[in-house]
C-alpha cells in the first residue's frame, strides 16, 4: 500500500515533462511556442524563453537544433534570465573538450564571461554547418549556483565532417532564474528547441 501511494503521489513529476514557456521573445525575425512547448524561430538574432524554470522541477534539459544561420563563424551563446530580462554579469564560467573527424582536439576554458558558450555555426553558403545541442541545467530556480552540462554536434554540409564537444559551465552566484536566452555572436539563426523538466 505504501509503495502504491508513493507512485501515485509522484504522478506527472516522474520522468521528463515538457515545459511550455509563458512567452517567447526574439531580437529579430520570428519565434513562437505551440501549446506543447515546441518552440520554432526563424531569422532570429536571439530567442528568449520566459517562465520555464520553477519550483516544480529542480533540473531541466533544453534540446535545440539550428538548421540555418546568416552569420559566418558565429558562436552560439546562452544567458540566464529572470523577470523577462537577461543576466549579463561577468559570472559565467565554462570549459569544453572537442574532437573532429580528423582526431584533432579542441579544448578550451572561459572565465568571467557574460554568457555561456553552447555551440558554434557557420552560415557560409558554400559550406553551412548544422548544429544540435543538448543543454542540461542543474538547479536554475534555486538560490544556489546554477551549473550546465552541454553536448554539441556540428555537421559541415559540404564535406559531411563532424565535430563534437562536451563540457559544462557554472554561473557563479545565487540568483533564482526563470528563463534563458539563446543568441548568436553574428547574424541570425533558424531552428527549433524545447525544454524538459525533471527531478
Amino acid at each position: 500500500m505504501t509503495r502504491s501511494r508513493q507512485t501515485a503521489d509522484w504522478g506527472s513529476r516522474a520522468g521528463l515533462a515538457k515545459i511550455v514557456p509563458s512567452s517567447v521573445a526574439v531580437g529579430s525575425g520570428t519565434g513562437s511556442s505551440d501549446t506543447l512547448g515546441n518552440v520554432t524561430f526563424s531569422g532570429a538574432s536571439s530567442v528568449s524563453l520566459n517562465d520555464v524554470f520553477s519550483a516544480t522541477y529542480k533540473n531541466y534539459i533544453m534540446k535545440i537544433n539550428i538548421n540555418s544561420t546568416s552569420g559566418s563563424d558565429a558562436n552560439v551563446l546562452l544567458r540566464m534570465r529572470v523577470s523577462n530580462a537577461d543576466n549579463s554579469t561577468a559570472n559565467y564560467f565554462d570549459r569544453f573538450n572537442g574532437y573532429t573527424d580528423f582526431n584533432a582536439t579542441d579544448n578550451f576554458r572561459r572565465s568571467s564571461q557574460t554568457a555561456f558558450f553552447i555551440g558554434d555555426t557557420d552560415g557560409a553558403t558554400s559550406n553551412p554547418t548544422y548544429t544540435s545541442m543538448n543543454v542540461e541545467f542543474r538547479n536554475p530556480f534555486e538560490t544556489i549556483a546554477t551549473t550546465t552540462f552541454v553536448d554539441i554536434n556540428d555537421v559541415v554540409a559540404a564535406s559531411s565532417a563532424t565535430a563534437t564537444y562536451r563540457g559544462g559551465g557554472l554561473f557563479y552566484g545565487t540568483t533564482s532564474f526563470t528563463g534563458f536566452t539563446v543568441y548568436v555572436s553574428a547574424g541570425n539563426i533558424t531552428g527549433t528547441l524545447f525544454v524538459y523538466g525533471y527531478n
